[in-house]
């Protein structure tokens, strides 16, 4: 997960990987507007909290990917991204490289949204 500078944002952030789900983090990130109480509870600032959910999101699916990694999983990566299966690849710490790059967290969250609307599940 990204190191934030700020140690209020960085707890928050682990926080929100250890007590929701993908789903929860991706229907928080989907507002798009911080949530009021937790940018006043953790003390962070609305931009702070899009950033922190942001992260902690593609941190679930990166777990998700190094728990799931099977045939299936990389061809859906592979026809999402386009590429040859021989150019996907799950990393240990669940980062996942299509197309011989490395997707950022944007990447991740829109291949996981693309998936779970084309496959109706996590593949």
């Amino acid at each position: 997960m990204i190191k934030f500078e700020s140690e209020n944002v960085q707890k928050f952030a682990e926080a929100c990987v250890d007590a929701n789900s993908i789903d929860e983090l991706l229907a928080g990130f989907n507002h798009l507007e911080a949530d009021a109480t937790d940018c006043k509870t953790w003390g962070i600032t609305p931009a702070e909290w899009m950033d922190a959910i942001k992260a902690a999101t593609a941190e679930k699916i990166r777990i998700w990917a190094s728990e799931n990694e099977c045939p299936e999983l990389l061809k859906a990566i592979a026809i999402w991204k386009n590429c040859p299966l021989e150019e996907v690849e799950i990393g240990g710490e669940g980062d996942i490289a299509a197309g011989n790059k490395w997707l950022d967290d944007d990447g991740l969250i829109t291949f996981y949204r693309w998936n779970a609307a084309t496959y109706g599940e996590a593949k």
